[in-house]
């Protein structure tokens, strides 16, 4: 059983909003993602996570270190917010900075019976389903006390299903929306949504 755990997946980006596949690259907060930002870090004040009762950390990725600025000012965390390269969203090899409607017309498109997470994973030159997993399984290893992560869509998946003892036949049983909070406590997994 691991400590509780918040898992936030980064606002959206300018990216995100065209569709811009992004992988490791590096895209910043669009309007939409600093409001998401910040309501995710009123939430978490609302639940009352402060540095006192959890840390924080962060992938290293521009978009998700912004969106980490905002939670770091609610819980009292000084700057600069800590950083952990494995929480970087997976490499998505020979399709990062394509569009994603692009690779539809071309045929590369989501195929039936296929998460999201397969599709990506099919990039060529993607880093594979097993070095992804274990990135994860190492970031997670390192959390010793109650703690707020700032990550990725598909690193947050990932993540979270191990946190919960799952299996990889289970990595797409978990959302990843933008905007919600995930917390598991005691094995128990909650979405936290500010606008719901």
């Amino acid at each position: 059983m691991y400590p509780e755990i918040y898992v936030l997946r980064h606002g959206q980006t300018h990216w995100n909003a065209v569709r811009r596949i992004q992988g490791q690259l590096e895209s910043h907060l669009n309007e939409t993602g600093h409001r998401q930002a910040a309501a995710m870090a009123d939430l978490l004040e609302t639940e009352g996570v402060t540095a006192k009762t959890h840390a924080l950390i962060s992938s290293p990725l521009k978009r998700a270190r912004e969106t980490a600025a905002y939670v770091a000012a609610a819980m009292g965390v000084p700057a600069p917010v800590a950083t952990d390269d494995d929480l970087k969203e997976l490499y998505m090899g020979d399709w990062q900075d394509l569009m994603y409607d692009d690779l539809t017309a071309a045929g590369q498109g989501l195929r039936e019976g296929e998460t999201h997470l397969d599709w990506c994973l099919r990039a060529p030159g993607a880093e594979t389903r097993q070095a992804f997993w274990d990135r994860a399984g190492r970031a997670l290893a390192r959390i010793e006390v109650p703690t707020v992560i700032v990550c990725h869509g598909l690193l947050s998946q990932v993540l979270r299903t191990q946190a919960m003892g799952w299996g990889m036949d289970r990595l797409g049983d978990l959302p990843a929306r933008q905007g919600d909070i995930y917390r598991i406590r005691d094995g128990v997994h909650h979405v936290l949504s500010p606008d719901r």
